[in-house]
């Protein structure tokens, strides 16, 4: 856990963020760095800035597994649905295990209404996580959307 983080989980926003932009200074190929500055803007929030930021990691270290699906959750949280599944898919052609991506797929085809799509990428995560909570509460999601 970086300065940066745990000063954003005590609520020191200020602090996290010259914390952050300290480390990404320091440490430009550090990309957790750039993940934590955006997750910040994200909570202040600036949203472009986050986005921003992440655009600026990905120039630097283009097709970053972690940067991608960070900027996926970005796009989704912003209701960019399109955007964020091609993040997604970007980062899966990467590492086709990776679990934030395949979650946050599942979550795009869940807000379209396509269930069956949403079901099978979250079931792709939690075989990977099998205790991933937000891939739990998902899947749960989409049973009942299912059902009804």
């Amino acid at each position: 856990m970086t300065m940066g983080t745990a000063a954003m989980e005590l609520g020191k926003l200020d602090s996290a963020r010259n914390n952050f932009e300290t480390l990404v200074t320091t440490k430009p190929d550090y990309m957790d760095g750039y993940i934590g500055l955006a997750k910040l803007e994200m909570k202040v929030p600036d949203i472009k800035k986050a986005e921003d930021v992440l655009q600026f990691a990905l120039k630097r270290q283009p097709g970053h597994v972690g940067v991608l699906s960070s900027l996926a959750q970005h796009y989704l949280d912003t209701g960019q649905h399109k955007e964020a599944a091609e993040s997604c898919v970007k980062a899966l052609q990467t590492d086709p295990t990776n679990v934030p991506s395949l979650i946050v797929l599942g979550e795009v085809y869940f807000k379209l209404g396509v269930m069956e799509k949403a079901r099978q990428f979250t079931l792709r995560a939690l075989a990977r996580d099998p205790d991933n909570a937000k891939g739990l509460a998902n899947l749960e999601a989409i049973k009942a959307a299912i059902s009804r």
